[in-house]
């Protein structure tokens, strides 16, 4: 049998439009190396994630901001999709 060489659909991937994680850790009382401690990353990192200098972030990172804010995770990152 021979298998078709047309190449495949390519995904459309979606990055982050915009995040609360700066408002919401400011309501909290909470700084950047609080939050770095709390989910294992460098308060570097969560600086850029804060002034959305990162647009693209793992879903296990994207949980453990969630949980460490103690905020729905669609509360917090939400998504424009690249066409």
């Amino acid at each position: 049998m021979i298998k078709s060489t047309t190449p495949k659909e390519k995904r459309g991937k979606s990055k982050l439009a915009d995040n609360k994680v700066a408002d919401i850790m400011i309501k909290k009382g909470m700084c950047a190396q609080e939050l770095a401690d709390i989910i294992e990353s460098t308060p570097g990192h969560v600086s850029k994630i804060m002034s959305q200098q990162r647009r693209c972030l793992s879903l296990p990172l994207g949980l453990k901001i969630a949980k460490a804010l103690n905020t729905p995770v669609e509360k917090i990152f939400f998504l424009e999709s690249k066409k």
